[in-house]
């Protein structure tokens, strides 16, 4: 072979090596493309997961916080309800005791009548064995002096 024939024999093998680098290049380039496309698309799929979860975190935040609302708000019915039935039994026993004082005192009232009725009574039976006392002595002193006269008559007779 000769010197030309041996350069365009490397040539040709330098053109085909290029060749093939270059296709390797392009098939690099073309598989580059591919994974920034990939990362790219996986990117944003990550941006979408990302933001559905903050979605979603906000949902479960709101849910909690209307629960714990919900739960605030029962509890203070359940406690407003316990204190009015509180106030109730207290207005119950308040009721009861003025009952019982209302009725220790027209118990007291009625006992203090009866003990008013009871001594006018005995002053009108003390007054009334004063007056018969009184009307004893008269007949008493009457009969000493009617006797007083009959004695006297008689002596006199």
């Amino acid at each position: 072979m000769t010197t030309k024939a041996a350069r365009q024999v490397s040539e040709a093998e330098a053109a085909r090596q290029a060749a093939r680098v270059t296709t390797e290049a392009a098939r690099q380039v073309s598989v580059a493309e591919g994974l920034r496309q990939a990362a790219e698309a996986a990117g944003e799929a990550a941006d979408d997961e990302t933001e559905n979860a903050r979605m979603f975190i906000e949902q479960a935040k709101q849910i909690v916080a209307d629960d714990i609302k919900r739960a605030v708000e029962e509890a203070r019915r359940e406690e407003r309800a316990k204190h009015d039935e509180m106030m109730m039994l207290a207005v119950q026993v308040v009721t009861r005791d003025v009952a019982a004082k209302d009725a220790a005192a027209i118990k007291l009232a009625v006992e203090e009548a009866k003990r008013e009725e009871a001594a006018k009574h005995a002053e009108a039976r003390r007054d009334e064995a004063a007056s018969l006392v009184h009307l004893s002595m008269d007949a008493a002193v009457q009969a000493d002096e009617k006797s007083a006269l009959q004695c006297e008559t008689q002596v006199r007779l």
